[in-house]
Parts: structure tokens; C-alpha cells; sequence
């Protein structure tokens, strides 16, 4: 959908009503609360609130629109947003075309006084107009750009989105079946660990944190159950001893585990759980594809 937007803008085309809705839509489908406020505010208005040009929400979107103005006044700059939606600028600027055509100059007669020549000109209101249509193109211009802007911006994450998920369905597909195979007690608890981490609440936190915990150590037990170091020390004492090339890239792998297991009961709790989740996958999936 942000796809047929960008195309719509590349190839001029006139009907921005259909293009604005697109944009709309492709918003509500990557669930772009910002952008949903914001091309909601473009379609259907500003509105006014409590006798103010509009709502402090509409302020806000259309200062991030880039609809602001300045005007230097005797008491200071103040500073002014433009309300009015692109399709109520080009009607102006439709209208004010008509206008402009009409404002032309009369004959001039041989019977004039120079005082009727210069009263009968309209180059005051041919400036006006042209004035009024220029400040218009400017915002028609300034929405254009940032509805292009603001879909290249939202094309390109989703692309980088899906790829991001297609190289990581890859790596499930490859890593899921040995987890099962050396892991049978506590690795379906683990690969539905993105279920749980949905709830978003702490005691979810701390089960994803024990899923993690607890597949690391069957993990363990299973490569060297012989030693007694705790199953952060065995594994590092694992890889070490037989993957001698990639020795010094998993024991770190193992250490950032190991610290975000220390904090993962601090402050963020989701952030750091999640990024716990994912090291652990990776880490356990080196081992896995190196042990095969």
C-alpha cells in the first residue's frame, strides 16, 4: 500500500483524495499510531477546539507536517500553522486562477486621463492574488513532500521488516528440529516463548526468563553432564574445548547471556527480556550448527 502511494506522487498523479486514503490505510495496516493521527488530521481536517485554531493534537501534527509559518508582529514573531487540507488549497488556488485570469487590465482609451489609466489598473490585485497562490503551492508542495517522505520511510522498514523475518523464519527452520532433539523437556516452552512475551506483563517477563534459563541448562547437562560448574561455565567449557576456531565469539555470546540474565530483573523488563530471548535463540543455534 505505501508501495501505490509513492508511485501515485512519482507519476503526479492529480487525484490525492485516493492517494491520502492509501497512505491512510497503509498507517492502520502497520498499526503507525503516529501516522494514523496524522493522515486522519489530512483527510478530514483540523478541527477547531475551545475558540484555538484547532486541538493541541492537530497543533502537533501539523507542526510535524511542516504547515508552520511566522509572522513578524509589533509585539514579536509569533508563530502559525497552516489548517486548511491540500484539496481546500487547490480549490483555493483553482479559484484564484479564474481571478488572476479576470484581473487584467482594461483598454485604455484615448479619452483617459492619466488619473483613470492608473485607476483603472489591477496590478495591486494581480500582486494579491499571486501572493495567496504562491503561499498555497508552497504548503500544497511542503504536504506532498512529507506524504512521500513519510511512505518511503514506512515501505523501507517494512521491507527491511520482512527480510529481517524471512532470514529468521531461515534460521528456525534449521535450528527448531535439533532443539528438539537435544532438548525435548524444555524446548517447546522456549520456541513458544513469543506467545508469552505478547502478554506484556512481568510475570510473563520472568517466565521467558526462566524458559531461557532452563533450555540452557538441559542444553548443557546434555554436551557435559560429567563436570560440576554451574551451566553457564559448561557450556563455555564445552565450546572452548572443541570448537577451537569459534571458541572466543561463543564464549562471549555465552557472556552477554550470562549478563542479561544478571539484569534481566531490573528496570526494562521488556526490553531486556527480549533481548535476552533473541541471544539466547542465536546462542544456542552457533551451538547447535557447529555440534552438527
Amino acid at each position: 500500500m505505501a508501495r501505490r502511494v509513492i508511485l501515485d506522487l512519482e507519476s503526479n498523479k492529480q487525484d490525492l483524495k485516493d492517494t491520502m486514503l492509501k497512505a491512510y490505510r497503509a498507517c492502520q495496516l502497520m498499526d503507525d499510531k503516529r501516522g494514523i493521527k496524522i493522515f486522519k488530521f489530512e483527510i478530514y481536517g483540523y478541527t477547531r477546539y475551545l475558540g484555538e485554531d484547532t486541538s493541541p493534537e492537530g497543533w502537533e501534527a501539523a507542526t510535524f507536517v511542516g504547515r508552520t509559518y511566522q509572522k513578524d508582529l509589533p509585539r514579536g514573531t509569533l508563530k502559525y500553522v497552516e489548517l486548511r487540507t491540500i484539496f481546500e488549497l487547490m480549490a483555493d488556488n483553482e479559484a484564484l486562477e479564474k481571478r488572476l485570469s479576470a484581473a487584467i487590465d482594461p483598454a485604455i482609451s484615448e479619452n483617459m486621463t492619466p488619473q483613470m489609466i492608473c485607476a483603472s489598473k489591477n496590478s495591486a490585485e494581480r500582486e494579491y492574488i499571486n501572493d495567496r497562490i504562491n503561499k498555497n503551492t508552497h504548503f500544497i508542495t511542503v504536504i506532498r513532500n512529507f506524504i512521500y517522505t513519510y511512505m518511503l520511510d514506512l515501505h523501507t522498514k517494512l521491507s527491511f521488516s520482512n527480510a529481517t523475518q524471512s532470514m529468521f523464519e531461515d534460521i528456525r527452520d534449521e535450528i527448531d528440529p535439533k532443539l528438539y532433539a537435544y532438548c525435548p523437556k524444555n524446548s517447546q516452552d522456549f520456541i513458544a516463548i513469543y506467545k508469552v512475551l505478547r502478554a506484556k506483563d512481568k510475570e510473563h517477563y520472568i517466565k521467558a526468563i526462566n524458559a531461557c534459563k532452563d533450555i540452557l541448562f538441559e542444553l548443557a547437562h546434555k554436551l557435559c553432564s560429567g563436570t560440576k560448574k554451574n551451566y553457564l561455565e559448561k557450556l563455555t567449557e564445552y565450546v572452548t574445548s572443541k570448537f577451537e576456531k569459534q571458541a572466543d565469539i561463543l564464549a562471549s555470546e555465552i557472556n552477554n547471556v550470562e549478563t542479561l540474565l544478571n539484569y534481566s530483573t531490573t528496570e526494562n523488563l521488556k526490553s531486556k527480556t527480549e533481548h535476552l530471548v533473541v541471544y539466547t535463540y542465536l546462542l544456542l543455534g552457533d551451538i547447535l550448527r557447529l555440534e552438527n
